[in-house]
């Protein structure tokens, strides 16, 4: 027997996706099996059609695509605040390392990556990771 998803859950499931949390851990939080949150991350069109491996993008690829093994913090910090610049065109103030204003609201920067984000799954980009 199945339960259909309902739109708190299927928003949940974005959320832990985005997060990176893993097939198992969404499956517990969510009170289903590994198996329906891979179908479902598919069904409702939250991760990209295409995966992308990360470690195998050459380096020239790192705007489109997202990060390879080689990139470190410092990168991704500058990758997710461009993206954030100038597609999501949102005006980002650093006040101390790891504190933003961000259209005049104090954000995080793990708040600024979500953001991020949420609006590369929707165009079908692969997510940036936090390593």
């Amino acid at each position: 027997m199945h339960t259909l998803w309902t739109i708190q859950d299927i928003d949940a499931l974005r959320k832990y996706y985005l997060e990176g949390k893993s097939f198992k851990e969404m499956a517990r939080l969510l009170n289903r099996t590994p198996t329906a949150i891979n179908k479902c991350l598919t069904r409702f069109q939250i991760r990209p059609r295409k995966r992308v491996e990360f470690y195998a993008l050459p380096k020239q690829d790192l705007k489109t695509y997202g990060q390879t093994e080689g990139t470190n913090s410092t990168d991704l910090i500058d990758m997710v605040l461009s993206y954030a610049k100038t597609v999501l065109r949102m005006t980002i103030a650093e006040l101390a390392e790891g504190a933003y204003v961000v259209d005049r609201h104090p954000m995080t920067f793990p708040q600024i990556l979500l953001r991020v984000n949420q609006d590369r799954v929707l165009r079908n980009l692969s997510p940036y990771i936090n390593v």
